[in-house]
């Protein structure tokens, strides 16, 4: 062989070798994709505070801010209070706090600030009294000594300082709703191309396939379909649901599930060790304390939370055209309605053993 064949030989041999070497080399792995920047709308009841708490405990989602919603439990005050000492209870004076709204949608637009819907809701014992003390334990939380991390008079109401910052990011965008969908209509009414920016609604309210929850201060409600959250403002609730952003909602179907049980209670009672898990069991004592025994307590707004950050957790789920009724006995009621509703995912079942989770999630000293 002459020495140029040798040659030819021997590139075409490193040739071969370098396209097999190609053929099995791995493919990249896939970056992991951004996190995204959750905003969480919160009525400020004693579920949310439990739900807050445990958002912040997650590593693969950013909380961008809280927004004070008091169309139903809360007042306005004390809410805002609560979420900032409850930011500096977990070292999270990062995260901005924003008012939303006092009244459901259709008292705003039409001035006649009636409390028709938010009647439903006691002033005291429990109701508005239980959300804004968190049943005397809001005493546990700092002293807020920051003049910009207390309520004060002018305090900025959410809708221009959300639209910066969302406008301010590049990553995905979700919203979590854990009570009206009131300030979520709104934004949406004044910033209308906010709508792209917004992934997906993650919202704790409705009854599918099953009873509402319903109470009044006095005597049995009348109105036996609707949901809480969605009750109390459905004009907002329709909005938001046919406004074609992504949904997906965690409604009485999945949450039932998941009820206050003193077995529950005494197992979180003897492995609670953060001062976060020690807050949210002894705050679920209380609670069990201090309801009749066939009230129907249950886990709402922390599901909820959890649901956003890992959807795991999600057992079944089921896609449907989905609208909200506005008036008359059934206000509120979500309705699967296949001529006005959009699309809508509604989580049916969840894992069994979110209970666990939400113990262990509460009981981590990082974020993970």
């Amino acid at each position: 062989m002459t020495a140029s064949k040798s040659f030819i030989v021997v590139v075409a041999m490193l040739c071969l070798m370098a396209t097999v070497a190609l053929a099995h080399r791995p493919s990249p792995s896939p970056s992991p994709s951004p996190k995204p920047t959750v905003f969480v709308f919160t009525d400020v009841n004693t579920d949310d505070f439990m739900a807050l708490k445990l958002i912040l405990k997650y590593s693969n989602v950013k909380v961008g801010g809280f927004v004070a919603g008091c169309a139903g439990f809360c007042n306005m005050g004390p809410g805002i209070q609560n979420l900032f000492g409850l930011l500096k209870f977990m070292d999270r004076d990062d995260v901005p706090v924003w008012a939303g709204e006092a009244y459901a949608s259709t008292e705003i637009d039409s001035g006649n600030y009636s409390c028709t819907f938010q009647k439903t809701v006691p002033l005291f014992p429990k109701g508005k009294t239980w959300a804004d003390t968190i049943l005397g334990l809001n005493q546990r939380y700092p002293r807020l000594t920051d003049p910009q991390r207390n309520y004060y008079p002018g305090f900025p109401q959410v809708y221009e300082p959300l639209r910066a910052a969302i406008a301010a990011l590049d990553g995905p965008v979700e919203f979590l709703s854990l009570g009206t969908l009131t300030e979520i209509d709104y934004l949406f009414r004044r910033y209308p191309d906010l709508k792209q920016r917004v992934r997906r609604i993650t919202i704790m309210g409705g009854a599918v396939h099953v009873p509402g929850n319903l109470f009044f201060p006095r005597g049995s409600a009348p109105n036996t379909v609707a949901e809480c959250n969605i009750y109390l403002d459905p004009h907002s609730a329709r909005n938001v649901f046919v406004s074609g952003v992504p949904i997906r909602l965690v409604p009485l179907d999945a949450t039932n599930a998941f009820q206050l049980s003193w077995e529950f209670l005494n197992e979180f009672d003897d492995v609670a060790r953060t001062k976060e898990a020690k807050f949210v069991k002894d705050l679920l004592i209380l609670i069990k304390n201090n309801s009749a025994a066939t009230s129907m307590y249950s886990l709402w707004d922390p599901l909820t939370a959890a649901i956003l950050a890992d959807h795991s957790i999600i057992f079944e789920e089921e896609t449907v055209n989905m609208t909200v009724v506005t008036s008359g006995s059934q206000a509120g009621r979500t309705v699967i309605d296949n001529v006005e509703g959009k699309p809508v995912q509604v989580v049916l079942t969840a894992d069994p053993d979110f209970y666990d989770i939400f113990i262990d999630k509460l009981n981590r000293r990082r974020r993970w």
